[in-house]
């Protein structure tokens, strides 16, 4: 009997062992399937694709996508037509411009529905002609009442139309203390306020968290320029001097495309066209580390609570 009891427990013991494999099992590979997912989220790419033509037409593509574009966000702007969407795979999940069209539709139905109910209101309108009347010239109220008063009567009304208008003239002196305390209080808060501002922009907390702020977002314009930009681009003004400071101008940013872009000025005609295609990547690792040094710096902080 003994020996069965413990093959007995040795079983249910192997049994309890399989069952918590099982659920390590499970737990290990859901913990792996988060992993993954976050380093595919964090370490794969976003990537960006844009290209403008201007010739007799101008229209612009671009593209947003990630993870071998299953999940893509393209942007098209053609004969005057904007259009953007979010897709994953073959299927469009958000239609960003969809609400706009259809309050669009909707108040050309509504003005369309207006302008018709007008029309037929103006088919149906009946012209009644004024009957003219002779009606008495009179004259003023005061002058008529006045003629059937007495030298008595007409003081009685100039004392009463003077008591009015001392009265009139008290509430508006009596009132302006009151208003001129309201003014001071206002003009206090506003200088308290302006102090406080100026406290806090002058604050070392503001500047540096203003400083460390500008400093990550050059870093984050830095990564997300362009890698490959190829185009050209003919341009002209009817002044030739113009159209030198234009393509100044235009020469700071030659470290950033070097030979990829040819700029050809006309000095004689007013023209702009040509072609332009950007592409470059940003990885959301790369503002989640932005993210984080702005979190955690003390300085930010306090500007956050005091904007907030």
């Amino acid at each position: 009997g003994s020996i069965l009891a413990g093959r007995r427990t040795d079983s249910m013991l192997h049994i309890i062992w399989i069952i918590l494999k099982i659920i390590l099992l499970i737990l290990a590979v859901v913990l792996g399937l988060a992993l993954l997912i976050l380093a595919l989220l964090l370490l794969v790419p976003v990537r960006y694709e844009t290209h403008l033509k201007k010739k007799e037409e101008f229209f612009v593509e671009a593209r947003v996508h990630w993870l071998l574009q299953l999940v893509r966000v393209p942007v098209s702007f053609r004969n005057g037509e904007l259009s953007a969407k979010l897709k994953v795979l073959i299927f469009t999940v958000k239609d960003f411009l969809a609400d706009e069209k259809e309050i669009e539709d909707g108040m050309k139905e509504v003005f369309a529905d207006a302008e018709e109910d007008a029309g037929k209101a103006a088919e149906q309108e009946i012209c009644i002609e004024p009957v003219e009347e002779e009606t008495e010239e009179l004259e003023p109220w005061p002058a008529r009442k006045q003629r059937n008063l007495g030298i008595f009567g007409k003081i009685t009304v100039f004392l009463r139309m003077l008591a009015g208008f001392l009265k009139t003239i008290w509430r508006c002196l009596s009132s302006i203390p009151k208003k001129l305390k309201n003014l001071k209080y206002t003009l206090h808060r506003f200088y308290v306020k302006i102090k406080r501002m100026k406290r806090f922009a002058t604050d070392d907390r503001t500047k540096a968290a203003l400083s460390l702020a500008w400093s990550q977002l050059k870093g984050f314009l830095v990564k997300l320029l362009p890698n490959k930009v190829r185009g050209d681009l003919r341009f002209g003004t009817d002044d030739p001097a113009l159209t030198g400071e234009i393509l100044g101008g235009i020469s700071i940013f030659y470290p950033l495309f070097m030979n990829n872009v040819k700029v050809v000025p006309d000095f004689q005609e007013t023209v702009l066209e040509g072609e332009l295609y950007l592409k470059g990547r940003i990885r959301l690792l790369t503002v989640a580390q932005i993210a984080w040094r702005l979190y955690r710096d003390k300085n930010v902080r306090f500007v956050y609570r005091m904007v907030t």
